[in-house]
């Protein structure tokens, strides 16, 4: 399975034998800006009203300004990406299994897209192939090629890729 995480949307699909399986392709509407909305509630609740960009800048380096004081929030980007892969992988596997696919029957996953970039903490995909696991514990997570930026990868291309 391929799972391309975006700003706004996942886009996943499952292959076979290197090629797509065009039923099995699919949109979750949870991405990076999720976390980043999480963890600007959760600085307001401390009383931290930040700009939009700030915050998108903290989730990445697990800090930010208020003041003149720089604040850690890894502990805030952490629980909002356990929490976004949660419901990730809540929705695909709710729709894999809607048109009759196991979760246990994928082999091998490969997250690419901006989403799957490490920042000051670990990326989202570690806490969605934790998830995955829970249903499909033999699950083998895949690396792309270190010469390939997952940033520009997309799930149409990484399915070439697979071939």
């Amino acid at each position: 399975m391929v799972l391309d995480i975006g700003a706004g949307t996942s886009d996943y699909t499952i292959l076979a034998n290197g090629k797509m399986i065009n039923e099995t392709r699919d949109t979750v509407r949870k991405g990076g800006n999720n976390v980043q909305q999480r963890v600007n509630r959760a600085l307001r609740a401390e009383g931290k009203s930040l700009n939009p960009a700030v915050v998108e800048a903290g989730v990445v380096f697990g800090q930010v300004k208020s003041g003149a004081r720089t604040v850690d929030i890894t502990s805030h980007v952490r629980k909002a990406k356990a929490q976004v892969a949660e419901e990730i992988v809540s929705e695909l596997s709710a729709s894999l299994q809607g048109i009759g696919y196991n979760l246990q029957d994928i082999e091998y996953l490969l997250v690419i897209g901006g989403g799957s970039l490490n920042g000051a903490t670990e990326s989202i995909s570690v806490p969605i192939v934790e998830n995955l696991r829970l249903q499909a514990p033999d699950l083998a997570s895949v690396s792309l090629p270190s010469d390939l930026n997952a940033r520009l990868m997309n799930v149409i291309g990484a399915s070439i890729l697979a071939k």
